[in-house]
């Protein structure tokens, strides 16, 4: 396995407050698995703001965080971060304003999840408002949303923002489509991060994913996706 320290930005591992594990056991098999695919440094985000899921604050998500810290250390060496995954909600900015919710590792970004069904009405006033508050946004498996053509994800590119895509739809895991779109955003320089998205029931296959960036495209490009942009952008090891 590949001895570069990757980062996976964007997982549901922590145990107990969202639908990525409900057992400590299932979160320690996940974070072995994650390291037997190469990576060192993982930023577990739990779902914020998204419809349906349990409402735990920040704080309950450090609290949270730490426990399952102090767990993991006992089995495995491998640095944790914290961070949310925050779903798009018409109060968001009132959230960021009123510090509730959280960035990845207490960067300046944060890992935004768009609407699965409807478009935002307006992308300019909500990306400015989020650079009036000095944060930075990683679109979250940018690849996902339908509604977008894929020229709406080159033309969104300009506000600017990140994209993060799903290590599964670009080694076809989720389907061709997504496979066709990844790989297409990957050879026209749009693809900033590749994370697992991981849920227990999900396959791990961030290693396979680095391989085909680094074969379709080189190794240099598949270092900087997974190891050089988590270091300069999120603060990681």
């Amino acid at each position: 396995m590949m001895n570069i320290p990757m980062t996976d930005i964007h997982t549901h591992i922590l145990p107990f407050v969202d639908d990525g594990s409900d057992s400590i056991a299932d979160s320690l098999r996940m974070v072995g698995e994650a390291m037997a695919n190469g990576v060192k440094n993982i930023i577990l985000t739990p779902h914020a703001l998204r419809t349906g899921m349990p409402k735990f604050t920040k704080e309950d998500h450090r609290r949270h965080f730490s426990e399952f810290q102090t767990e993991a250390r006992k089995h495995f060496d491998v640095n944790l971060y914290l961070g949310q995954e925050i779903a798009y909600h018409p109060q968001i900015i009132k959230y960021l304003q009123d510090n509730k919710l959280l960035t990845l590792n207490d960067s300046s970004y944060i890992l935004l999840e768009l609407p699965f069904f409807d478009p935002i009405e307006d992308y300019e006033e909500l990306f400015y408002s989020f650079s009036v508050l000095k944060y930075n946004v990683i679109i979250a498996h940018i690849e996902r949303y339908y509604y977008l053509s894929y020229g709406d994800i080159v033309s969104l590119k300009r506000y600017p923002v990140l994209y993060q895509i799903n290590s599964n739809s670009l080694t076809g895991e989720s389907g061709r489509y997504l496979r066709k779109r990844s790989m297409k955003m990957l050879k026209d320089g749009l693809v900033d991060f590749i994370g697992s998205d991981i849920h227990v029931s999900r396959k791990n296959d961030f290693h396979l994913a680095y391989q085909m960036v680094a074969r379709y495209l080189s190794v240099a490009d598949a270092d900087r996706i997974f190891v050089e942009n988590p270091k300069r952008h999120l603060n990681v090891a």
